[in-house]
């Protein structure tokens, strides 16, 4: 998704998530921000990550849910093949790779090598793509009609009303970050 999208609000609310429900899918969150390495570090950052830690997940067999946030603010560029480098297909079966990024970042590249398993996929079932876009007219306007007139003593209408008399705020608010 485009900057401002809420991907990294989604991958911090994904890790609380996947805390909170442990004792269901006995899934670790690893929440790993891309912009604290470069090309050749990212090779490396589940290592940095978790440490020795690494082992004693596999020992347990517990899955990982490993989230590599803002794979396009690595710095100087750059793009690491983050399954292979960092060998995650040797974590337990199970384990998820979720990496955020702005799909200009990618264009013309095979992200498809980038960003997927490094073992044979025949049915191209591995890799799934999801893209954060804006949020549309009507949906703001379900949003507004959430009950916020008891916490701000301001309306629905009156919202609409301000949205309309300002598109610049409007075209603000259709960012899904800026809404929550």
């Amino acid at each position: 998704g485009d900057a401002g999208m809420g991907k990294t609000t989604l991958s911090l609310l994904l890790c609380k998530w996947l805390w909170q429900d442990f004792a269901t899918h006995k899934a670790v969150p690893v929440r790993i921000e891309m912009r604290n390495y470069n090309a050749n570090s990212a090779e490396n950052c589940v290592v940095d990550a978790l440490g020795d830690k690494a082992a004693t997940l596999r020992e347990l067999g517990l899955s990982v849910v490993f989230i590599f946030d803002g794979y396009d603010e690595l710095a100087g560029g750059g793009y690491p093949q983050l399954w292979k480098a960092n060998r995650l297909s040797n974590f337990p079966a199970g384990s998820k790779v979720i990496i955020t990024c702005r799909p200009e970042y990618l264009a013309g590249q095979d992200y498809e090598t980038l960003l997927g398993p490094d073992v044979p996929d025949p049915a191209g079932s591995q890799l799934v793509e999801w893209f954060a876009s804006l949020f549309t007219t009507e949906q703001i306007s379900t949003y507004l009609k959430k009950p916020l007139e008891h916490h701000t003593g301001v309306t629905a209408e009156e919202y609409e009303a301000f949205l309309n008399a300002n598109p610049e705020v409007r075209e603000l608010v259709s960012t899904p970050f800026l809404l929550r």
